[in-house]
């Protein structure tokens, strides 16, 4: 296994350990935002994730206080008309205007309650090499100091599908004085085990330059695919699955089905349904967190508890792959 576990600092003290399971918050697909994340800060008190975007249009206006640990993503996701693969339930979505400047005044005015992570500009019409990617995300740091910074990394041109890796590999040292690097996850390969692979290869070439810091994946919060990816090196997963689906034994259910075997499911009102759904969500995702580190200390990814035979292939190819035995 290619897994680890950090620890995230700020002014010298943690704020967070990895690996972290992180519910995301958007009003892409989820209008209603606000309540949405008025009900669940009964459930959530370590790690969040919200939109620079949603802030800044006031989509989401209260304060994210509840966590330990607040990440304000770049607003990328928000400003493009495009879906995520496991998006079943696709809205209406008409994006407003977003710029840099918008993101920088947000990223300025921005108060977490307790520690927060700033992501780099995002922007779906914005493609630029990997270096100057790095640079702009270098310049965006001198906003202010008393956050965290994590660059995300994207695709150079409109055409292409995924990061270049082999860019991002030339230009490893760059990245030191970043306290988290992100992917997008479906933007790292066309497979569960090409994306393994491509993590396993960034996490070695990270080590080597000496910087220790996490890999997070944008998009990427399963009760199957977390783990496999935790195996092969990333520590931070974040996404809205936990709010499309229900996440129950290792599998993630389509609403209609958990509802089945939900006890009296079909006697509740659709919000109420979704409540029940959501706050089970968010307890096996510290569940799954509990088996990942398990699954670390242990070294036996039969420690996560479901899909052993699965994780056990994966993990064969990845060391094959990167020529370990």
């Amino acid at each position: 296994m290619f897994a680890r576990k950090s620890l995230l600092t700020l002014g010298g003290a943690v704020v967070a350990r990895t690996p972290l399971l992180v519910p995301s918050f958007s009003s892409k697909g989820f209008p209603e935002v606000e309540k949405i994340l008025t009900f669940s800060k009964e459930f959530i008190t370590d790690v969040t994730l919200v939109s620079a975007y949603d802030i800044h249009y006031e989509l989401v206006t209260s304060p994210i206080n509840f966590v330990d640990l607040a990440f304000l993503d770049s607003g990328g996701f928000e400003a493009s008309q495009d879906y995520e693969f496991a998006e079943m339930y696709k809205r209406d979505h008409f994006p407003r205007e977003w710029t840099i400047e918008r993101y920088t005044e947000t990223v300025s005015t921005w108060r977490p309650g307790s520690a927060g992570v700033v992501v780099s500009f995002d922007h779906p019409k914005q493609f630029l090499k990997v270096e100057e990617q790095i640079a702009q995300a270098k310049a965006m740091k001198e906003i202010r100091g008393d956050v965290l910074w994590e660059i995300l990394l994207k695709p150079e041109t409109e055409d292409q599908r995924f990061v270049p890796i082999d860019k991002v590999l030339d230009a490893i040292h760059q990245l030191a004085g970043f306290d988290l690097i992100g992917f997008a996850e479906r933007e790292l390969g066309s497979s569960y085990r090409k994306r393994a692979q491509r993590v396993a290869e960034l996490r070695r070439a990270l080590d080597e330059a000496g910087i220790t810091s996490p890999i997070h994946l944008f998009g990427s919060l399963d009760p199957v695919t977390s783990p496999l990816y935790f195996l092969a090196g990333a520590e931070v997963f974040d996404g809205l699955t936990w709010l499309r689906l229900a996440f129950k034994d290792g599998r993630a259910l389509h609403v209609s089905t958990a509802a089945a075997e939900l006890d009296h499911a079909t006697q509740r009102t659709e919000t109420d349904l979704f409540h029940s759904i959501w706050s089970g969500n968010l307890y096996y995702l510290s569940s799954l967190r509990s088996r990942m580190l398990s699954a670390l200390e242990e070294d036996d990814p039969n420690a996560l508890g479901h899909h052993y035979a699965f994780y056990e292939t994966e993990m064969q190819a990845l060391a094959a792959h990167m020529g370990e035995h």
